[in-house]
């Protein structure tokens, strides 16, 4: 029991950074794909993108392409919410984590 309050606690914690960014209206705009990265993304998936918080997927190894990539920032996957961002902002994380970090 003591490792399910632990494990909820480490929950409740990213959980309650997750919403505290997102609470903050002031994340990057634009078209730079690696600034909206890090102030979108980077919180569950590391700067790296294989830091994998509560269930996160590993970027470096995902088979996605840019549109499927651009698709689940948009609608949101599983337990990722969908990001907040406009389409093209979208599209340029997509292209960000394409070319900077899928297969480093």
């Amino acid at each position: 029991s003591l490792l399910l309050i632990t494990g909820s606690y480490g929950l409740a914690e990213v959980y309650s950074k997750r919403k505290a960014v997102q609470a903050d209206k002031t994340v990057a705009v634009g078209t730079d794909g690696y600034a909206l990265y890090e102030a979108n993304c980077a919180l569950c998936h590391g700067t790296n993108g294989d830091k994998g918080v509560a269930g996160a997927a590993n970027l470096k190894v995902t088979t996605m392409d840019a549109a499927q990539l651009k698709d689940i920032i948009l609608k949101g996957k599983g337990s990722m919410p969908a990001i907040q961002v406009g389409e093209e902002d979208a599209q340029s994380i997509a292209d960000y984590v394409q070319t900077k970090i899928k297969g480093q």
